[in-house]
């Protein structure tokens, strides 16, 4: 990220920044072939996509010395990725002539999705010179996420399309969702600040559409950090995250083309760790 700020005047200060994205995706499936009493065969998708972009634009309100607002727009980002599928351990009709030719085979493939826009609006209280209070909360438009669809640009065959085209695309459905957030930050001294907080996420993801490769539910996250100026330019930020899934009852037929479903309740937990460095110059 590249980003810039201007202060107006002793009280609002505007920003602008640029989002480089560089992502990966690696997905595997099992391609059922039941029909003919063979074993399952391996579908694999590998891609990137290395020059994806997009922009943030924020102001921040000073009131007095003791309340602020801020507020900030992040643009959507379109990506594309572009790869190859592999198909591995094909057998019977799959693996004839008049499929696939064989035990393994690859094409060229490309997928799109748009990552979303968001809105955060935020306010901060300082009561004490050492103590600071900040509200934040934040729509995220995951309603871009519609469908899964992958496309094969070099492949012409219709029988072979047929196969790799069972399921596809995949829709998402998925719809807005906000989160809200409570963060307190205590200057222990001029070189010490102690930090905690609390986060609210509501999932995007319905029922209807919910899959395990994305074992989403609504979330409550404590957080815990602590920022220490090693001197007048070095500065270590230290945050831990707790990160407390909602157990999620699912009744859905995702799964139901390969004969098998993903009813269950579902448990997520997860840790996360940040370490930080900032030069001053």
């Amino acid at each position: 990220m590249f980003a810039g700020a201007y202060a107006v005047n002793e009280n609002i200060s505007i920003g602008v920044a640029a989002d480089y994205t560089n992502s990966y995706v690696n997905k595997k499936k099992k391609l059922s072939q039941q029909t003919w009493g063979g074993a399952d065969g391996d579908f694999q998708l590998k891609g990137s996509d290395k020059n994806a972009w997009g922009y943030r634009l924020s102001t921040l309100y000073k009131v007095n010395k003791k309340h602020s607002f801020g507020l900030m727009y992040r643009s959507p980002v379109d990506v594309k990725y572009k790869g190859k599928i592999y198909l591995d351990g094909l057998n019977g009709v799959y693996a004839s002539q008049a499929y696939f030719a064989g035990a393994s085979y690859e094409t060229e493939a490309t997928s799109k999705t748009t990552l979303p826009q968001s809105i955060v609006l935020g306010y901060c209280y300082k009561p004490t010179d050492k103590l600071k209070l900040e509200f934040d909360t934040e729509w995220m438009d995951w309603s871009s996420i519609e469908e899964e669809k992958i496309d094969y640009p070099s492949e012409t065959n219709a029988t072979r399309l047929s196969v790799l085209n069972a399921g596809n695309p995949v829709p998402k459905d998925w719809h807005s969702a906000f989160a809200y957030a409570i963060g307190a930050e205590y200057k222990v001294s001029d070189i010490l600040r102690l930090r905690t907080g609390y986060l609210f996420h509501k999932t995007p993801i319905p029922q209807s559409t919910f899959e395990t490769s994305i074992p989403d539910a609504s979330s409550n996250t404590v957080t815990l950090g602590a920022g220490i100026d090693l001197n007048k330019n070095f500065t270590i930020d230290i945050a831990y995250a707790a990160m407390f899934y909602d157990k999620r009852k699912i009744n859905n037929n995702v799964g139901s083309l390969s004969g098998v479903n993903i009813n269950g309740e579902y448990d997520t937990f997860i840790n996360i760790c940040v370490l930080t460095l900032t030069f001053k110059l």
